[in-house]
């Protein structure tokens, strides 16, 4: 999992050279011939017993692939970028993109089209020759990969797709196992003592008791959560053809597009009966035209489209719009000799004028 987590979140020397390494219709590269997306058996087993850890993003991380991201994405973003990084709902991304804003002297700007964009000239990586000879010693054998939420949950889905209770089945065989061992085996072989006893008996027995404990509890805990994952999935899944082909989702007729996140698969009335949730995530609408549902996103589409143009055309220092917030306190900037020179005279003035 560590080594997972160095390749997708290390920020890779080509986001240095100008490169956008967040390309929506990109797939995840390896440098390996293995993709880390297909779990083993051993990747299964530790999931059904001690859950996604490893794999979900901790706050720490989520807050450096935020920064990575306005990186490549030179300094400008907008809630639509948010939400595709992280998945959450528009409402969630906007509080977020506030909060990005103060804590890292951003500055939120409105363009003639009363689309709202942050901007972050300081989070733009400007690093000496020997400092960047350093980061790409320290990052040259690791490659950067696409880390979108549906590429995250991708690699979640399939080790969850295999039951969890074959762990807890497994280790209750093997605890009735030990119980047989016990009175029937043992006697019937003539074996006894304190160390047979232990090696056959008491220390498989606790073993798998520990395991079936665990499993038991994961196993349980996916249930539970079945009907809330299943659902989020849907939306990922739906997020990611909304973003990727840039245009309303209509039931029937996109299930399989759908279904191609990989994160499950729904028919037409599943998805026509979460569409109203959906919309109200994506602050978008939904209309229903006969037996026909279709999921609008025009504030999504509209954002998408004016961050491209302002990344086209703008620098890093020149405003996109009206700025209705800045984080950035000019009173606490250092001030100028000149500055200093009028604030003396201002003093020496008053004192005249006092004396």
């Amino acid at each position: 999992w560590r080594s997972h987590r160095r390749a997708i979140y290390a920020m890779d020397r080509r986001v240095y050279r100008g490169e956008d390494l967040y390309r929506l219709d990109a797939r995840p590269e390896f440098t390996s011939k293995k993709d880390p997306s297909k779990p083993s058996l051993v990747d299964r087993t530790w999931y059904h017993l001690f859950g996604a850890e490893g794999i979900e993003r901790t706050p720490l991380e989520t807050e450096k692939e935020l920064l990575t991201y306005i990186r490549a994405k030179k300094g400008i973003i907008t809630n639509a970028d948010i939400m595709a990084l992280l998945g959450v709902t528009y409402t969630e991304a906007d509080t977020i993109g506030t909060r990005l804003v103060t804590t890292y002297e951003g500055e939120l700007d409105i363009t003639p089209d009363a689309i709202a964009i942050y901007r972050f000239p300081k989070l733009l990586l400007s690093v000496t020759d020997d400092a960047q000879d350093t980061l790409h010693k320290l990052v040259k054998k690791q490659e950067a990969r696409l880390s979108y939420t549906w590429t995250i949950r991708e690699r979640l889905h399939k080790l969850r797709t295999g039951s969890a209770g074959v762990v807890p089945w497994l280790n209750l065989f093997n605890l009735i196992l030990a119980g047989v061992t016990y009175t029937t085996l043992m006697p019937t072989l003539g074996l006894s003592g304190p160390l047979a006893t232990f090696g056959l008996v008491i220390f498989p027995g606790l073993y798998s008791t520990l395991f079936f404990g665990l499993g038991l509890r994961r196993w349980l805990k996916d249930l539970r959560g079945k009907a809330d994952y299943a659902r989020q999935n849907m939306r990922l899944g739906i997020y990611r053809l909304l973003f990727n082909r840039k245009r309303p989702i209509v039931i029937p007729g996109d299930e399989r597009a759908i279904a191609d996140a990989a994160l499950g698969s729904w028919d037409a009335a599943e998805l026509s009966k979460a569409a109203a949730q959906i919309a109200e995530d994506i602050n978008g609408e939904v209309t229903f035209d006969g037996a026909r549902t279709t999921i609008h996103a025009e504030r999504i589409l509209a954002e998408m489209k004016a961050a491209q143009r302002a990344r086209q055309r703008s620098t890093a220092s020149v405003a996109l719009g009206r700025t209705i917030f800045a984080s950035h306190d000019p009173s606490l900037d250092e001030p100028t000799s000149a500055e200093l020179e009028l604030a003396q005279e201002i003093a020496e003035l008053e004192s005249e004028i006092n004396a």
